[in-house]
């Protein structure tokens, strides 16, 4: 009698579920895609080291803090946008000048070329 009372609602569940459905078209459920929002790729001091093909002691003698500035800490390491990065190898591949120079001339001026 319990098993025939179990069914009974769950038949009848079932039917209002599909009224339900039925009645209203606009309750299905229509995926809920969130907004897109262009994140700038961060890279790490290893991709940079990599990417720029110097040595590390290059990196933080004359890069770190004078040409490129982290702009993101994830625990104790430093992230840099790739974007920086990329702007940085054409200026070095323009000039061809090693990157201590760089260095140098950028206390100077600043790099984005505001100071001429």
């Amino acid at each position: 009698m319990l098993i025939q009372l179990l069914q009974e609602i769950a038949t009848t569940l079932n039917r209002i579920e599909m009224h339900l459905r039925s009645s209203d078209p606009k309750t299905e459920e229509t995926p809920v895609t969130p907004p897109t929002v262009e994140m700038p790729e961060h890279v790490s001091i290893a991709w940079i080291i990599k990417y720029l093909d110097v040595a590390r002691s290059t990196f933080y003698r004359n890069i770190k803090d004078q040409l490129l500035f982290h702009v993101r800490k994830i625990g104790n390491r430093p992230f840099y946008l790739k974007a920086d990065v990329k702007a940085l190898m054409v200026k070095h591949e323009k000039s061809a000048w090693t990157f201590s120079k760089l260095a140098k001339e950028a206390k100077k001026t600043p790099l984005d070329g505001n100071g001429s």
